[in-house]
């Protein structure tokens, strides 16, 4: 059995305010491919 890794620059945890923030920048400022994760049901934080 072999693991497949995501093709990811980097990865995110957690779609609050500072999450979104830094996926957008990574995404359009640095043009890295960024993959976002949120335990809960959708975008949110505290």
């Amino acid at each position: 059995m072999s693991a497949t890794t995501p093709d990811v620059d980097a990865v995110v945890i957690g779609a609050g305010f500072g999450g979104i923030d830094t996926l957008h920048k990574l995404r359009n400022e640095l043009s890295l491919r960024v993959q976002a994760f949120e335990k809960g049901g959708g975008v949110g934080g505290t």
